[in-house]
């Protein structure tokens, strides 16, 4: 884990110490803690928040710890576990609901009470996000429509003859098409173009599988789907798209398709609203188009929509301070000084004409998404969702690598599934 330190704000202009204040009940050398998930960019809008927060608040120091994304709330359990924790954390979905069941979140309602924050003022559905059992335990700041993009090289597009994908789009075009584009370029037998590549097993993949008509749970989270009919030919599709027409690699064919489609490798992908920086506005060296999500047996649906959140530690030194830090980033002022580096709405709506601004066109089918979009949700009842979701992924595993077809690994997993919504609820991960 890295730690930054004011001394290297002056020396690299990275602002990793901010101020801020919260009057009385905070002394002039409070010093809080934020745990920030990512790399060293998304320090940037800390960064620029610095500028405005410490005109207002210059009395409280903010400590930023930089974490990997990965295992990020394990990293932040190790923290609790030795009575290190920090003050200020992100959160989002089965892991923040673990946190608020083993009791190490602050309840902010009476600070939201005390404060006369209008919570009203942000998409219900990101505000219930930060929610357990009633009480509003994190404040939201990203909320965004999920896998609701089709990601596609227009040169490939062109190059094989093929029109546009449009809103009518079905999974059986997007199969016809990629055939179309997958090539053999140098004559070795091996594809070096591929026409449609995801990550099964991860939040791009759900989609797919939700449109084709599957699921991995009941909409109570108390039973699993995994092996039943609709689940299994919703598998199958893509278990053909890789293993009878090769028009999609396996993991150990090509590089995963976030390295494929910038080297103009791969014709189409899925992706939500925060992959667009990355790939549109001149930034690849050919033509970038974003449609709809394919229609399927189960229509269009959508899967991994969520809301990113700011949580308070129990465990943490200054709460009061911590709150004044979240309670700026979360209003409308700190908000539009982070915009510039999102590409997800948040859940202040007055704020998000900068997405349109910004992505024009591209960001049409996640502003649909919002409007129109069926979503399904990976529920467990028993707040399991980071060990389910990695049950599904190690259980479909086989699939994508063509070790077992996917009534065999589906099976395997539904049992795995199934005895772990049996458990009761308990703090775990």
């Amino acid at each position: 884990m890295r730690r930054l330190t004011a001394k290297q704000l002056a020396l690299a202009a990275m602002v990793l110490v901010l101020v801020l204040g919260v009057g009385g009940a905070v002394s002039a050398e409070t010093v809080i803690t934020h745990f920030v998930r990512g790399n060293i960019n998304n320090l940037r809008h800390y960064e620029m928040a610095l500028l405005e927060f410490q005109k207002i608040h210059p009395d409280i120091d903010v400590e930023f710890q930089l974490v990997d994304p990965n295992g990020y709330t394990e990293k932040l359990v190790v923290r609790i576990a030795s009575n290190s924790a920090p003050d200020v954390a992100w959160s989002a979905g089965g892991d923040f609901h673990q946190l608020a069941l083993a009791g190490y979140l602050v309840d902010l309602g009476p600070y939201i009470e005390r404060d006369g924050i209008d919570m009203s003022m942000y998409y219900p559905g990101a505000v219930e996000d930060g929610k357990f059992n009633g009480i509003q335990y994190a404040m939201p700041y990203q909320t965004h429509p999920g896998i609701h993009g089709l990601l596609y090289n227009r040169d490939l597009f062109a190059f094989a003859g093929l029109m546009e994908p449009d809103d009518q789009w079905t999974w059986d075009d997007l199969l016809a098409a990629a055939r179309s584009i997958t090539r053999d370029t140098t004559g070795d037998g091996v594809n070096d173009i591929w026409g449609y590549s995801v990550i099964l097993g991860n939040v791009e993949s759900d989609t797919m599988i939700y449109s084709l008509g599957g699921a991995y749970t009941n909409d109570a989270g108390t039973e699993s789907l995994l092996a039943t009919p609709e689940t299994i030919n919703a598998y199958r599709f893509f278990a053909d798209m890789v293993h009878e027409y090769n028009v999609a690699p396996t993991p150990s064919e090509a590089p995963w398709w976030g390295e494929l489609f910038p080297a103009g490798r791969l014709g189409m992908t899925l992706i939500g609203p925060w992959h667009l920086s990355g790939f549109i506005g001149g930034t690849m060296p050919f033509d970038v188009g974003v449609a709809n999500i394919p229609i399927g047996p189960g229509g269009r649906v959508a899967g991994g929509p969520s809301t990113d959140l700011y949580v308070i530690l129990a465990q943490g030194k200054n709460a009061e301070a911590a709150w004044e830090w979240v309670k700026f980033l979360t209003s409308e002022e700190g908000l539009r000084i982070q915009t510039e580096f999102l590409s997800n709405p948040t859940p202040l709506n007055s704020v998000n004409g900068f997405l349109l601004e910004k992505y024009g066109a591209y960001y049409d089918p996640f502003i649909d998404g919002l409007i129109n979009g069926t979503y399904r949700g990976f529920a467990t009842h028993n707040y399991k969702g980071t060990r389910a979701r990695q049950i599904v992924f190690d259980g479909v595993q086989p699939i994508w690598t063509g070790q077992e077809p996917p009534e065999t690994a589906l099976l395997n997993a539904h049992r795995l599934l199934s005895a772990l919504l049996e458990e009761p609820m308990e703090a775990g991960w």
